[in-house]
């Protein structure tokens, strides 16, 4: 009969999850940065002050990637920037935090997929 050998691999399993919890967020956001540049250079709306544009910034991240969610936040950092992103009763919207998205989502991604990598690379 052979003999059992237990390998304790929980301290390297918890060690892995840590570091991609903090590469994901540290990608997400650097994908979030990428995102808010591009909000602020290209949008439709008539820019009167220059303080949305300058505004417009990543926020913080929230959540685990080893728990199944990450959010970042992308914010027009006044307080009208959702009226001008979504509208109002009275003025209509001027989306620049959507289309942003839309056209640096495959950045995101691969930066997200970069810090993902990194952050293994100094585990394993």
């Amino acid at each position: 009969m052979a003999d059992r050998v237990y390998l304790d691999v929980e301290p390297l399993i918890g060690a892995i999850l840590a570091s991609v919890d903090d590469a994901v967020a540290e990608g997400a956001l650097d994908g979030a940065r990428v995102v808010a540049e591009q909000a602020a250079a290209v949008h439709p709306y008539t820019n009167r002050t220059g303080n949305l544009q300058r505004r417009t910034q990543a926020g913080r991240v929230v959540g685990r990637a080893s728990r199944g969610l990450v959010r970042v936040d992308v914010l027009g950092d006044t307080r009208y920037g959702s009226f001008v992103e979504e509208g109002t009763s009275r003025n209509r919207a001027y989306p620049y935090l959507a289309p942003a998205w839309l056209v640096r989502e495959s950045d995101f991604a691969r930066i997200v997929d970069e810090a993902l990598t990194r952050g293994l690379e100094r585990v394993l």
